[in-house]
């Protein structure tokens, strides 16, 4: 999908390609984005080093797709502390939108596709 359109010629540029899109027959219910940095512990950064351009672009996402779940996915490491999992859950200022950051833990590579599958169910929950 791309974002921007040429209102004469109609040429489109910006071409969007999200990781993972998550659909209920036509509708996307989740767009998630794999990052594959380090977050940063809480109690060292309260944004954990995500990034504003990560954040802008997942809104971005959320109004292309017209999504309102977002998940940028992240490696877990030992320094978060915490099991893998959801990290955190942010509202989309004036949306119902929302942003949710977690964590997978590649050293378990088999169980990869259910820990995705338990992050996806918890963003889909409404909180």
């Amino acid at each position: 999908m791309y974002c921007l359109e040429d209102p004469e010629s109609g040429t489109q540029k910006f071409s969007t390609k999200p990781d993972i899109l998550v659909k209920r027959g036509n509708e996307t219910t989740i767009v998630v984005d794999t990052k594959w940095k380090r977050l940063a512990p809480v109690i060292d950064d309260p944004k954990q080093g995500v990034s504003q351009a990560d954040i802008y672009q997942m809104m971005a996402y959320g109004r292309l797709y017209r999504c309102a779940r977002l998940l940028l996915l992240y490696p877990h490491h030992a320094q978060l502390g915490a099991e893998p999992g959801l990290c955190s859950r942010h509202r989309i200022v004036n949306s119902s939108d929302e942003l949710f950051v977690g964590t997978i833990d590649l050293m378990k590579i088999r169980t990869v596709p259910d820990q995705l599958g338990v992050l996806t169910l918890q963003c889909s929950i409404k909180g």
